[in-house]
Parts: C-alpha cells; structure tokens; sequence
C-alpha cells in the first residue's frame, strides 16, 4: 500500500511540476526566435494552461506587449490584450479586463479586422453583465452579429455559450438552454476539449433551475469526468462549486458543504479569486442550513473579504470611467463619420447644381448663338 501511495503520489508529482512550468518551457524554447516568432509561439499559448497559472502568465504576456509595440504590430498588440483581459478576468481583476478588451477592440476596429472585433465584443459584453445586462447583451449580439457575417463558427462557440449564461442571468432559463445547446453541438464538431465541459456544466447550470436533477447530473458527471482526466484544474473547480450547488438545490446541505468548501480551498491555492468567493459564500449559508453558527460568521468574512477584494470602490469607479470614456468615443466616432457623409452628400449636391448650372449656360449660349446664325 506505502508502494502504491508513493508511486501516485511521484505521477501525480510529475504532472503538477509539468502543468505549472508550462509556460518556463515556452520561454526557454524561445530564445533563439526572432521578436515575431516569439510572440507567435506566445499568442500560440493554450488557454488550459495560461490559466493554471495566471501569474506567470501575466508577466510573460505583459512582457510580450511590451515586445509587439517595439516592433510596430497593431494586431499582435491587440491579441495579447485580449489574453491580458483572460488572465485578469480569472484573477478577479476587472478594472485591467476592461482596459485590455477596450484596448483589443479600439485595434481590431482601426485595422478593420470584423472578425476578430466580433469576438472581442462577445467578450466585452460577458465582463459587463454583472453590473449593466443591458449593455451586455448589445454587445454580445453585436459581437454574435459580426462572427456571423463572417461564417466564424470557431468564436461563435464560446460567444454563445456565454450568451447562454447572459439569458440564464435575465431569467430566460428555456433560452439559455438555447443557446448552450448550439455552444455544445459546435464543440463537438470543432473537438474542442476544453469548451465542451464548460457547456455540459452550463446546461447542468439551467437544468438544476428547472428542477430536472436528473439531466443536471447526467450533464455534470459527463463534464467532471473530462476535466478530471484533462487534469484541468479550473474546470475540476467549477465543477466542485456545481456539485455543491447541485446538492443545496436539494437541500443536502451536508454533502453540499462537503464539495463547496473543497471547491474554496482549491480555488484559493490556485488564485480563482471568483470561484473563492462564490463557494465561500454558498459554505456559509450551508453552515448556517445545519445549525453551525460559528462556521457560518467564519466563512461569511472570508466571502465578504474576497469580495471586497476584487471590488473596492476605487476598482467600480475606474470601471464606470472606462466605460463611460469608451461609449463617448464610439459617439464621438459615429458623430464625425456621419458628419463625413454629409459633407459628401453636400458636395455631390453642389458638383451636380454646378453640372446643371453649367449645362443651361451652354443652352442659353446655344440658343443665343442660334438667332444669330
């Protein structure tokens, strides 16, 4: 038994050191690469492994940012902003996701690049529905409607299954099913891996609303079961935060705090500031289900604490700020190209008035010539 423990325990060694020195091994195999090359192989980067470790991540793309604005390349700037705002959104910091999916979009949208705007505004609108749903779904639908024009059914997957979470936040639950459904049915004809789970456990999400804990599980256990062989840490986190929220919907507040405050602990190891909080929270209301007062104080100051973390009033007014600056600048944008079209239009008006003015000259001159001749 001591044989086989150590055994698992040097496996399960290995893949920890390999997963967390992804990113070491990318930097090391890129020294001798030209400036483009290097970022190429960076932007090439997984997005299972940037998140397993978002602060190593950070750095190297920052770094990278630096590098793409040396060598004067607009697109590349645009795409490690993009990954900037990932890296940010999972380490609770929105103020800076906000920044960088501002950043991304003002680019793709100089360069005229639709393709890649629709996908950034898909995003832009996910990190908005917290605080103005409104908005996120103009955004979303204006990202869905650019992806679409362009037949890109590889961003369409992810926009619409955060579209679904978006319509099951508004509390059209038979809607959100919707659109997980055409998340999922595309990554699985795309083979996407890591997409795929996260669909199963979204519609696991909006089954569980509708009370059909039977399909909620079959979906959960498919997803668990992915991510525990992929070894995908965040995945294997939100599905802990699922099973707990499976089995409080069904009042077994016991086996509910059993998965939630596992989901706490491996979330805080691994600096998911979000799903922290969210199982922080749902712990304190399972202590406080089963009678345990003092556990229930305990882990509400932790939620509350991560919470305050993420969100400080500092951090909601830089937000409102960007945004804000943001909106007045696409105003401002729409105001001067429609100012531009008028011109035109004046212009083309008077050049035509001139055409005329100039065609009955030469009548009057015709005419005149024509009493004299």
């Amino acid at each position: 038994m001591r044989k086989i423990s150590f055994l698992f325990f040097i496996i399960f060694s290995c893949q920890l050191f390999s997963q967390t020195n992804y990113i070491d091994s990318v930097e090391q195999s890129i020294v001798n690469l030209s400036d483009e090359k290097q970022i190429k192989t960076i932007l090439a980067i997984p997005y299972d492994k940037i998140i397993a470790n978002t602060t190593k991540a950070e750095k190297l793309f920052l770094t990278t940012l630096s590098e793409a604005k040396k060598i004067n390349h607009p697109e590349f700037e645009a795409d490690i902003s993009n990954q900037l705002a990932l890296i940010y959104a999972f380490l609770g910091k929105y103020d800076k996701r906000l920044t960088y999916n501002l950043q991304a979009i003002k680019i793709y949208e100089s360069i005229e690049n639709k393709l890649k705007a629709g996908r950034t505004y898909g995003d832009l609108g996910f990190s908005m529905y917290r605080r103005d749903i409104k908005k996120a779904k103009f955004y979303m639908q204006k990202g869905i409607k650019l992806l679409k024009e362009k037949n890109d059914f590889v961003n369409l997957n992810p926009v619409y299954d955060n579209y679904g979470i978006i319509q099951e936040v508004s509390g059209n639950t038979d809607s959100a099913i919707y659109y997980y459904n055409l998340a999922l049915d595309l990554k699985r004809n795309q083979s996407d891996s890591i997409g795929i789970p996260f669909a199963l456990g979204h519609l696991s999400g909006a089954y569980l609303i509708k009370k059909d804990f039977k399909k909620a599980k079959e979906y959960l256990d498919e997803s668990y079961f992915i991510r525990k062989n992929r070894k995908d840490i965040y995945g294997i986190v939100e599905c802990l935060a699922l099973y707990g929220d499976f089995y409080f919907a069904q009042e077994n507040y016991k086996e509910a705090l059993s998965w939630f405050t596992d989901c706490y602990h491996l979330a805080i190891e691994n600096k998911y500031l979000q799903a922290g909080q969210y199982a922080a929270e749902f712990a304190s209301k399972s202590y406080e289900k089963i009678g345990d007062f003092v556990n229930t104080i305990k882990f509400l100051k932790i939620q509350q604490t991560l919470k305050d973390s993420m969100l400080n009033m500092t951090t909601n007014k830089v937000i409102a700020q960007l945004e804000v600056q943001f909106e007045t600048e696409k105003k401002e944008k729409q105001l001067a190209e429609q100012e531009i079209k008028i011109t035109k239009e004046q212009l083309r008006v008077k050049q035509g008035n001139y055409t005329l003015i100039g065609l009955g000259l030469v009548l009057v001159f015709l005419l005149i010539l024509g009493r004299y001749i």
